[in-house]
């Protein structure tokens, strides 16, 4: 009952006395279903992690410092795969697809939609070009965040981000976060921003840091932005397969189509080359996203996203 309102990121147990062991690490389970078990033994012959069933991990007693640290890391970080459905990533198939613009607008739409109230996270340190596209001088900054002392919280998320057209936008300041936080720190963000926006829009970049993926591993929907051409669709067919490799379920994972005109590859075509099906499309108008550029403001009244085949 105790450990109900505990709620502890991970259990060590000693199975010393092996049944007894089992029979408290079945307990647990029970009461914390989510919560990873780590077991500790002098014997040998309880190391085989097969045989002890219920329990994430086995290591030997007593256990160097830094592979328990180790194990408790990769175990918690494995108990936090579950999916938080509010939270929506956007991948690029290669720079200059146009998930920027995309995030943005479908942001900007959302925020007019009853009982929304969205949130972009500007992953891309080195290139984040949002505070362009708003005409908004970064203040605070994901960087900022990332690196801040102290716990992370819903205060220092609020008061980090800047407000335009009904959405808030963790901006970023186009700098490398020193000392680079660890995959822990992303978590965290990831449970604080969806605990306090919905939905939560995360744009990313090609090509990522291995700490944002954990991004990717706890997202709802990843939405895959390519351009009809043949290199974007290959390097895209790529992306995909290597987030499937990652354990990413495949119903996780959809192809938006950007930037389409008449003489590309239509829809049907791309879905034929991918061996996937397109969720939308975007028509390409150069025109609309230099004025709302330059203008500062959402084209998403003119162009929402279609779906595959519709003009």
């Amino acid at each position: 009952t105790k450990l109900m309102h505990v709620e502890p990121e991970v259990v060590l147990l000693d199975l010393e006395g092996n049944d007894s062991a089992l029979t408290c690490a079945d307990g647990i389970r029970q009461c914390s279903p989510g919560t990873p078990i780590l077991g500790f033994t002098d014997q040998p012959s309880f190391l085989d992690p097969n045989g002890l069933a219920g329990l994430d991990l086995v290591l030997p007693f007593p256990p160097a410092a830094e592979e328990l640290a180790r194990c408790v890391n990769e175990v918690v970080r494995q108990s936090l795969f579950d999916a938080k459905e509010n939270l929506l990533v956007f991948l690029p198939a290669k720079a200059g697809s146009g998930a920027t613009t995309i995030v943005r607008n479908t942001a900007a739409a959302l925020a007019e939609l009853p009982g929304k109230r969205p949130l972009i996270i500007e992953g891309d340190y080195r290139s984040g070009v949002l505070s362009f596209m708003l005409d908004q001088k970064v203040e605070g900054s994901l960087q900022d965040l990332l690196t801040a002392s102290g716990e992370l919280d819903g205060f220092r998320l609020d008061q980090a981000v800047t407000e335009r057209d009904g959405v808030s936008v963790l901006l970023s300041d186009r700098s490398i976060p020193e000392p680079a936080p660890g995959w822990e720190v992303y978590a965290r963000l990831v449970e604080v921003a969806t605990a306090h926006y919905s939905p939560v829009l995360v744009d990313l970049p090609e090509t990522l840091p291995p700490e944002t993926r954990e991004i990717l591993r706890r997202a709802g929907k990843i939405f895959l932005v390519s351009t009809p051409d043949v290199v974007a669709l290959k390097l895209a067919g790529r992306t995909y397969s290597e987030l499937i490799l990652s354990g990413i379920p495949k119903d996780r994972v959809h192809v938006v189509l950007n930037r389409w005109q008449e003489g590309d590859l239509g829809p049907r075509e791309v879905e034929g080359f991918l061996q996937r099906p397109v969720l939308h499309i975007f028509p390409n108008d150069d025109r609309a996203v230099r004025t709302s550029v330059l203008r500062g403001e959402a084209i998403f009244r003119k162009y929402l996203m279609r779906k595959p085949g519709t003009r």
